[in-house]
């Protein structure tokens, strides 16, 4: 069994995976075309669907570096270390493998068979009086 990321619930300013680790230190990757189908008709799937030049655009614009869209992670569960790496959860943007414009999103997690985390992207909507 690899790391999974499996879609927990989604609405136009928010998209919430559960991440599930088999001891695994490398992924689940989230494609391009998996986000974009899990999410609903909003501002965040309008976010995540803009063409990027790079890596870097795509950190800013999707990642909370001054854009509207942000990524959280929540650890819910942690377990005892196989080695002495430490017990977090890590996710970045990247290229995506298909369409290079759009991003997928790399995890990373602990060498724990069990532990899970949520990871959550959000689009804020902002209110100006």
């Amino acid at each position: 069994m690899a790391n999974t990321a499996v879609k927990v619930s989604s609405s136009a300013n928010h998209l919430v995976y559960q991440l599930t680790g088999d001891g695994t230190v490398v992924g689940p990757t989230i494609a391009s075309a998996t986000l974009l189908n899990d999410m609903v008709a909003g501002p965040l799937k309008a976010a995540w669907t803009a063409a990027f030049a790079n890596q870097a655009a795509m950190r800013v614009g999707l990642l909370g570096g001054g854009a509207a869209c942000e990524a959280t992670i929540q650890l819910a569960v942690t377990v005892l270390d196989v080695t002495a790496e430490r017990n977090q959860v890590t996710a970045d943007v990247d290229t995506d493998a298909v369409t290079a414009s759009r991003a997928e999103i790399n995890i990373s997690m602990s060498d724990t068979t069990g532990q899970i985390a949520f990871l959550k992207l959000t689009h804020w909507q902002s209110i100006v009086e």
